[in-house]
């Protein structure tokens, strides 16, 4: 369907608009780090990133603000996807917002419920990192995660983004598009984990197959059978 209202349309691009000018004063505050997470080179490499996990710790003001960004950026695409596909997904979309004011305040919701999400996410790793035995990698696994995440999504959204511009037709078939892109996306980054983790040495490829099928492959699993619903 497309995204129907010009005020919709316009809140959303409100948003759009300030969720890269966010990128560019992060860009310029830290331009080592930005090309160091934002890099195809990186994103399709199985060596380690070795800067990122011996440098930046997990409450570090640049990990702080990167994981707010990532979380503004998923918080906008589940805007854009709420107003483009709610009527499919089942949403009653005379609850969503229809003003810029509104969309603003989803926005920020959204970052903060993301954020959440992350702290429960990184909370996870260190928990069956526990188990596991597995203390030394819980960062390195966290990061690298949280990486490939940074790249994929800032991808999308610029897509996104454009689209929204062009005031793109979101036909009922590219969502199912979108959730294969998804899927196969967080296969990718199962198995760039799974090489890297393995290429730092001192456990078995069994040990860590067990361990991310644990943190990784089954909340994949669960969530691809959301989207297949």
């Amino acid at each position: 369907m497309e995204i129907t209202g010009l005020s919709v349309r316009s809140a959303l691009i409100i948003v759009s608009v300030t969720l890269f000018m966010c990128y560019a004063a992060v860009r310029m505050l830290f331009p080592k780090m930005f090309y160091g997470v934002y890099s195809a080179a990186d994103f399709f490499s199985l060596r380690q990133k070795d800067e990122f996990t011996s440098g930046i710790k997990l409450l570090s003001t640049e990990n702080v603000v990167f994981t707010f960004l990532l979380a503004g950026t998923l918080s906008f695409l589940t805007l854009v996807l709420l107003n483009g596909y709610g009527q499919f997904l089942g949403v009653d979309t005379t609850t969503l917002p229809q003003t810029w004011g509104t969309m603003m305040l989803w926005w920020l919701a959204g970052i903060l419920v993301f954020s959440l999400l992350f702290i429960l996410k990184f909370v996870f790793i260190w928990l069956f990192g526990w188990l596991f035995d597995f203390p030394a990698f819980v960062s390195r696994h966290y990061h690298e995660y949280q990486s490939m995440s940074q790249y994929f999504y800032l991808l999308f959204a610029v897509a996104v983004s454009v689209s929204l511009y062009s005031q793109f037709y979101f036909a009922e078939s590219l969502l199912y598009v979108l959730a294969l892109i998804l899927c196969a996306f967080g296969f990718y980054r199962l198995i760039n984990l799974y090489i890297k983790l393995y290429a730092a040495g001192g456990f078995s490829m069994l040990f860590i197959f067990s361990y991310l099928c644990s943190t990784e492959l089954i909340p994949l699993a669960i969530t691809i059978g959301i989207l297949l619903k």
